[in-house]
């Protein structure tokens, strides 16, 4: 019996030091990591002029901020529907509000829940208030998944924060078959449109509409370089219109504005603006939807 204990002792000991173990090194990953600055380093109870929603073509919160615009970065890679209604609501619970949310979409929403899986998602501390949330829209087991993520992992790249300028290099021709190359791996085969992937985006509409009366949104779709190439942009554009009908919520095309060989500077890759490229956006077609 004496041996038993001991033996129990002994086991719970070496357990509560591997937890205690792992718990130091996740605490040192984690400050490994440069944050990526979302709504947890947002100050509560703030007004924004702008929040950005939806993939990574809205990483331009740095530019708008250096034109003295006060902007929130809520966007995620991919801009899952699912983990993006969780950042708005937590945004909103933390008594933020904003003007005007911009939410660039493209067409992979429509073809995959890929971007809804937490590798996508942004790295930072856990905040208790956020998983809560989470825990609303995904299954357990996914949540757990995201904690262990953001504790022992590096972001995948294509996110930089809210302090971040991007990218200065620019395109100077264009290479069909590394466009072809960089939709297929954009879209990693899946492109059908989703029926659910479709429901899930109009089910987020409709609450939106219902929870944010008060606050404008408009949906961009990104500018990209892919032009005829472009995987399902008529059913995006389709989809766009029936919300625009049903809940008179605007949306611009820009997806083909630079497309033209004088413009191709204004891309650092082909489906994401550079710096020049996120101040032309900016100036001639951000700023006068904002007036």
């Amino acid at each position: 019996m004496k041996k038993f204990i001991l033996e129990s002792i002994l086991f719970f000991t070496c357990c509560l030091l591997l937890l205690t173990a792992y718990g130091l090194y996740s605490y040192y990953k984690y400050n490994q990591h440069v944050s990526q600055d979302l709504v947890f380093n947002i100050p509560e109870g703030e007004n924004f002029e702008v929040a950005l929603m939806g993939n990574s073509g809205a990483n331009m919160g740095k530019a708008l901020n250096n034109k003295n615009i006060n902007t929130a970065s809520l966007n995620t890679l991919g801009g899952g529907v699912l983990i993006q209604k969780a950042y708005l609501d937590y945004f909103t619970q933390e008594k933020n509000t904003t003007n005007h949310i911009f939410y660039f979409v493209d067409a992979c929403m429509l073809t995959s829940g890929q971007f809804d899986k937490p590798f996508w998602w942004r790295r930072e501390k856990p905040d208790p208030d956020f998983v809560k949330l989470l825990l609303k829209s995904f299954d357990l087991n996914t949540v757990l998944n995201y904690l262990k993520i953001s504790i022992t992992e590096s972001a995948p790249d294509g996110l930089y924060t809210r302090q971040q300028n991007a990218p200065t290099k620019a395109i100077t021709k264009i290479d069909s078959s590394k466009v072809v190359m960089r939709i297929n791996m954009i879209h990693k085969g899946q492109e059908t449109v989703s029926l659910e992937q479709r429901e899930k985006f109009l089910k987020f509409v409709d609450q939106y509409s219902k929870e944010y009366k008060q606050t404008k949104i408009t949906f961009i779709i990104n500018p990209t370089l892919f032009g005829d190439l472009a995987p399902n942009r008529k059913d995006l554009v389709d989809l766009l219109e029936e919300v625009k009908e049903k809940y008179n919520i605007p949306y611009y095309d820009y997806s083909d504005i630079y497309n033209s060989p004088n413009e191709y500077k204004y891309f650092y890759n082909y489906d994401h603006l550079n710096a020049d490229g996120q101040n032309h956006l900016i100036e001639n077609y951000l700023l006068p939807i904002m007036k």
